[in-house]
């Protein structure tokens, strides 16, 4: 049989800060509610129901991120799979999470029970721990460079280290190829990308995996729209840089003007 259960929960931080936490396992897996035991991938709970009926169970778990902003945790049995689910949605000041499970097996009877707490739980979890780090000095504002300035990108390169150069095809989708290439380098949360092309040229500088600045030289024009990027087409040489001035696993606040 099959059972469902959905709850939700909105937080003051951008929805790529709660998605690096959801695809954290510890994070989530360690604050579930009836855990009795953690080892590797192996998560085991112990189900209770009116004090006098349990069931314990040993489950696998597997993570994915499945489309845009959506990740699934799958806790997989012999004869059971406990599903949580979380679909994430940006609005201009927070974040809402739409936490979701769904129970298949044999205790439903028992499991059933135990959806809303684990759902509220989690949901609550998510709310209570999931913030933005504290800004850290980096020496450079920002929100204040422009990237059509060789003035500019020197004074981001004076800090930063070459950490990988590829020749790529632009197409089909530039912008996501370079998300994926700063998730190479993610320990860094200051990444300026360049790419070289003929008669072409693109400057980025993405903080905390977004895209903060861009510049685009397609020979006729210059823009600084995102969007364009996946206009871009030809092969390009990409140099990927790592700001170091400051580097760490915390977060960048950008100063806004």
């Amino acid at each position: 049989m099959t059972k469902l259960y959905s709850q939700e929960v909105s937080t003051e931080t951008s929805c790529k800060t709660v998605e690096k936490w959801l695809m954290d396992k510890t994070n989530v897996v360690s604050n579930l509610p009836y855990l009795v035991g953690l080892k590797g991938d192996d998560v085991t709970l112990r189900f209770n129901r009116m004090g006098i009926f349990s069931y314990k169970e040993t489950f696998s778990t597997e993570i994915g991120l499945i489309g845009k902003d959506f990740i699934e945790y799958k806790l997989k049995a012999k004869s059971s799979l406990l599903e949580l689910m979380f679909s994430l949605n940006q609005t201009p000041k927070e974040c809402n999470i739409k936490v979701m499970l769904k129970y298949v097996g044999e205790k439903e009877w028992i499991v059933s029970k135990a959806l809303p707490t684990i759902g509220n739980e989690v949901a609550k979890t998510v709310g209570e721990q999931v913030k933005e780090e504290r800004p850290m000095e980096t020496g450079l504002d920002f929100g204040n460079l422009d990237l059509g300035k060789i003035s500019d990108v020197s004074k981001i390169l004076l800090k930063s280290k070459l950490e990988k150069t590829e020749n790529i095809d632009a197409e089909p989708n530039l912008a996501v190829f370079l998300e994926n290439m700063y998730s190479e380098v993610s320990k860094y949360p200051v990444v300026y990308i360049s790419g070289l092309g003929e008669g072409m040229s693109f400057r980025v500088l993405m903080i905390n995996g977004e895209f903060k600045e861009v510049y685009i030289n397609d020979g006729s024009s210059e823009k600084r729209d995102e969007t364009m990027l996946n206009n871009l087409k030809g092969n390009f040489k990409v140099n990927v840089y790592v700001y170091l001035a400051g580097a760490s696993k915390k977060r960048v606040e950008e100063k806004e003007n």
